[in-house]
């Protein structure tokens, strides 16, 4: 069982107050990168997965919602007021589809007849909503993702001189190849070459000439021996190898 330590409340208090200033700094940042976080913020009170009144400040939300899509604040309030229990229940129904498919649903109900029309408006509402499924996702995380993926594929390979067409043209092909189309594609790759290339160097052993030397033993001591490189380091062993040995014999006791 963890044993719960005693913490005073002074250090409380300094703990509290040095991550104030990470928020202060952390609210700059967000308006400074992401002005419009505010307005997608006001859209969670259309989140019916966990309502809480004291976690969401619905008035404020909906007033925001309704500057945005230019409908009257009071009617929105209204409407929102009289359709929520109904995306509550359907939310509820199939939790898996999340709260837009409930607000949907709520939308495509109330709009089948007459009846439910004239005792559930949603003239103004339904406008807001219309936002929420457009805004719904709007976020940074698959543009994050996207560069976390293309990260390994682009560093050290892109040349200052390289045509941003063909490194998007590659992009593509290395993050969208399936499995089944990797047959196609080097068809594709290989009929290309064929119009824009010459035929590929003639290889192997049936087209190869038969050297005019063949089993001839070389000439060791020939200038083309002796100017290699390999040529070079033995000669420079055996020299070495030698001085060693003569010093040696000079500092040995006679």
């Amino acid at each position: 069982m963890i044993k719960l330590l005693d913490i005073a409340e002074a250090m409380i208090t300094s703990c509290f107050v040095e991550m104030s200033s990470w928020v202060r700094m952390l609210i700059h940042v967000a308006e400074a990168e992401y002005p419009h976080f505010s307005v997608l913020n006001s859209l969670g009170v259309f989140d019916v997965s966990a309502v809480d009144e004291a976690s969401v400040d619905k008035d404020i939300s909906l007033k925001r919602c309704a500057k945005i899509a230019k409908v009257d604040p009071a009617a929105v309030k209204a409407e929102y007021e009289d359709l929520l229990p109904y995306a509550i229940k359907f939310y509820e129904s199939a939790p898996k589809k999340g709260s837009t498919e409930a607000w949907k649903r709520v939308m495509e109900e109330m709009g089948k007849k007459r009846s439910l029309r004239l005792n559930h408006p949603m003239e103004n509402l339904g406008e807001v909503l219309q936002r929420v499924v457009c805004y719904k996702g709007c976020s940074t995380t698959k543009v994050e993702r996207t560069f976390a993926c293309q990260k390994p594929i682009t560093d050290g390979s892109r040349g200052a001189d390289k045509d941003e067409a063909i490194e998007v043209a590659e992009l593509k092909v290395k993050q969208d190849l399936k499995d089944e189309e990797v047959d196609k594609v080097i068809a594709l790759a290989q009929e290309k070459w064929r119009r824009n290339f010459k035929p590929p160097r003639s290889s192997g052993s049936e087209n190869r000439k038969a050297r005019i030397d063949k089993g001839i033993a070389r000439d060791k001591t020939s200038r083309r021996a002796r100017g290699t490189e390999a040529a070079w380091l033995k000669k420079r062993k055996i020299d070495v190898a030698k001085n060693v040995e003569q010093a040696l014999d000079r500092t040995r006791p006679k």
